[in-house]
């Protein structure tokens, strides 16, 4: 069973893409899409990010309707070896009520390692998440 967008565009909202020519700050919707749930009037042509993006929703069909990023408000991907939850600043306490809350406990008790962030900035990391940001960071120089 494979899954669509629909009327889903928060991605476009909550994600925020730097590409030649194309700037979309998170937090913020894009330029380019229809938030009546007409998706992206520049489809054809979107950035190569936008191209390549899939929320854990779209991708983990046995994931409930209730996590469909339009309907919890927030979208669930993963990015540099850790699960990033990418919230609505419209809906700030998203990511801590039920059905996000219940996804965050159910995957961080695996010890997966989950972000989450509003506007561009972490408010909350586990344990596991921190790691690999500090790991990553003692590499560096």
């Amino acid at each position: 069973m494979s899954r669509e967008c629909g009327d889903c565009t928060l991605c476009c909202k909550v994600l925020g893409i730097e590409a030649e020519g194309f700037a979309s700050a998170q937090g913020e919707w894009c330029v380019h899409c229809d938030k009546a749930g007409g998706g992206c009037r520049i489809y054809d042509t979107r950035p190569e990010e936008c191209d390549l993006f899939s929320c854990l929703w779209l991708q983990q069909p046995e994931l409930p309707e209730e996590l469909k990023p339009s309907r919890c408000r927030v979208v669930i991907g993963w990015y540099d070896d850790m699960f990033y939850l990418y919230v609505d600043p419209g809906r700030r306490d998203a990511w801590q009520r039920a059905p996000v809350k219940d996804w965050i406990q159910a995957a961080t008790s695996q010890g997966a390692p989950v972000a989450v962030s509003i506007n561009g900035k972490v408010v909350w990391a586990n344990d596991s998440a921190r790691r690999i940001v500090a790991a990553r960071g003692a590499g560096q120089g």
